[in-house]
C-alpha cells in the first residue's frame, strides 16, 4: 500500500514561546524517529497554528512510493548541499548520516585527496 500524505499533531509539554527562543528553531521530536539520508524518501513540513502557545503542525509526505519494511528516511540539512557542507551541518546536531550517497561521495572525496586520480602519462 502507498502512503501518499499522513499529518500528525505535535504535543509538547513546551510552550510555544519558549521553543520560538530556543534558537529559532524547533525540531519536534516526532523527526527523530525517523532515519536521516540525504536520498530521503519522506519530505515533512512544520506549520505554525494559529492558536497560541499551541506546538506546530507537523506533515509528512511520501516523495516516491515506499515498499513495505523499508526505513522511513527525512533529510535534516537541504539535500543539494555540497557533502562537506551537509555533513558540518549535520555533525553540529551530533548527526553522522550513513546514506549509501554520503558513503559515494565520501569516497570520491577520499580517492581526489589521495592523488589515486591523477593520471599516469
Amino acid at each position: 500500500r502507498k502512503v501518499v500524505r499522513y499529518g500528525m499533531s505535535v504535543d509538547e509539554k513546551r510552550s510555544a514561546t519558549r521553543i520560538a527562543r530556543w534558537a529559532g528553531r524547533y525540531v519536534a521530536p516526532t523527526l527523530t524517529l525517523f532515519a536521516q539520508s540525504c536520498m530521503p524518501n519522506l519530505a515533512y513540513r512544520l506549520e505554525a497554528t494559529q492558536t497560541p502557545g499551541q506546538m506546530p503542525n507537523l506533515t509528512l509526505e511520501a516523495l516516491h512510493y515506499i515498499r513495505e519494511n523499508t526505513s522511513l528516511t527525512i533529510a535534516l540539512e537541504p539535500p543539494g548541499q555540497p557533502f562537506f557542507t551537509r555533513r558540518a551541518a549535520l555533525a553540529r546536531h551530533a548527526v553522522r548520516c550513513e546514506c549509501k550517497r554520503c558513503e559515494v561521495e565520501e569516497g570520491v572525496e577520499r580517492g581526489a585527496g589521495s592523488g589515486k586520480n591523477q593520471g599516469k602519462g
